[in-house]
């Protein structure tokens, strides 16, 4: 008898899964595009596994049982290099998470995947906080962005700054910043695909957090989602954490979780 067919993703996690890979994948073919060095930034497709090749880290994303049969050919297209993987928390990923640690693949922490209707939103925020449109990822978006997710010196020389504004220039991008007292503090990019509109990236600078910057930021996506014509939005974030209460204060429920793997 052949063996049994393994499971198959249900359908609205596939959808949401696929929306998270064509942000990605946006995101690296900006910097691929910008670069115009293929060593640095390049997408392939194996089955339904998408592999991202970056200029920091390389990752795959939509691993699968379903997928296995390409592995080799995807792990012998980084040359030698381990990317991160992340899987989804579900028994059609059971023997891809025994091929992982075959590969000396450990877990390493769990993504929150939460998605919710697009809706109107109110326009207020809290007191002090503000939040404008931007046409494109200027100098306060790519700043307020290197600030918010605290990189380093290294990393937030000018080479990487290009590539933040790389990523986000295009047609599917919306863009906004959050500004506490007149100071900018938050961004947000929101990246439209038909009835999805996924919320990609918030970061807030560590001296205005705790102020409603990200709060108004979610709620500023989400109602520029359907004003787009979405009607679902989602995201992911590290499970449980703070990110991940303010998407829950804002509608959105745990749809499912992703497996974390390092190398």
């Amino acid at each position: 008898m052949p063996p049994p067919a393994p499971p198959i993703l249900p359908p609205e996690v596939r959808a949401l899964e696929d929306a998270k890979i064509r942000s990605y994948r946006d995101r690296i073919e900006g910097i691929a595009r910008a670069d115009g060095d293929p060593g640095r930034a390049a997408v392939k497709t194996f089955g339904g596994m998408a592999a991202f090749r970056g200029p920091d880290r390389s990752f795959v994303y939509g691993l699968t049982d379903a997928d296995l049969p390409h592995l080799e050919a995807m792990f012998d297209w980084f040359a030698g290099v381990k990317p991160y993987v992340q899987t989804v928390a579900h028994d059609a990923a059971t023997g891809a998470a025994e091929a992982l640690l075959a590969r000396g693949y450990r877990p390493h922490g769990y993504m929150a995947v939460l998605a919710g209707p697009a809706g109107p939103r109110s326009p207020d925020a809290p007191p002090g906080v503000a939040v404008r449109a931007l046409d494109a990822p200027e100098e306060t978006f790519v700043d307020t962005y290197v600030r918010g997710y605290a990189w380093d010196a290294v990393t937030a020389e000018a080479r990487h700054r290009l590539d933040v504004a790389a990523q986000y220039a295009g047609a599917p991008w919306r863009l906004c910043v959050a500004e506490v007292d007149g100071r900018a503090a938050c961004i947000g990019a929101l990246h439209l695909q038909g009835r999805v509109g996924f919320l990609a990236n918030a970061a807030t600078v560590a001296d205005a957090r705790n102020r409603g910057a990200h709060g108004a930021v979610l709620n500023w996506r989400i109602d520029r989602a359907a004003r787009e014509g979405c009607d679902i939005v989602a995201s992911d974030t590290a499970a449980f954490s703070g990110s991940h209460r303010n998407m829950a204060r804002a509608g959105l429920a745990l749809a499912y979780q992703r497996v974390r793997w390092k190398p």
